[in-house]
């Protein structure tokens, strides 16, 4: 009667199996639990950027890009910054973006505010987010994205 007892107490226990680990880093878990960089950006490995741009960077930008223009910027996403064909050049930059030249020309209509949009908020944060110093206080400029016109 005893062993029985015994069975009955371990029973509920053997049920369950292993609580399987936790591996938000690979982007797409259901549970709530927040992503955290394996280390700083320069040595992160592809895959672990990848992971990182997806749960850090991506929605980040997006947050800026949106309160900025949500109508223009409604589909933010990878190839927003990263070009149509991001995977096929393993997002290298710069891809896609379009190319600038200095001076900025900002004779058209809302360029004005774009340019100080992009170097007052998104060169910073980004620089931040890949923990770089922006220009001129360190290199991460606009050349970091866009083409030299």
């Amino acid at each position: 009667m005893a062993r029985f007892l015994l069975l009955l107490l371990l029973l509920p226990l053997t049920a369950c199996g292993p609580v399987p680990a936790d591996d938000d880093d690979a982007g797409d878990d259901d549970d709530d639990t927040p992503y955290v960089a394996t280390g700083p950006w320069a040595d992160l490995s592809f895959t672990e950027r990848i992971a990182y741009m997806e749960n850090i960077v991506e929605p980040a930008m997006q947050e800026l890009f949106l309160e900025f223009d949500p109508v223009e910027f409604e589909d933010f996403g990878c190839e927003t910054c990263h070009g149509e064909d991001a995977d096929d050049v393993e997002y290298e930059l710069p891809n896609g973006v379009t190319p600038i030249s200095f001076p900025l020309d900002v004779s058209e209509p809302g360029r004005e505010e774009f340019a100080d949009f992009m170097d007052e908020v998104v060169k910073p944060e980004m620089a931040a987010l890949v923990d770089e110093q922006p220009f001129p206080q360190g290199d991460f400029g606009c050349f970091a994205c866009h083409e030299r016109e």
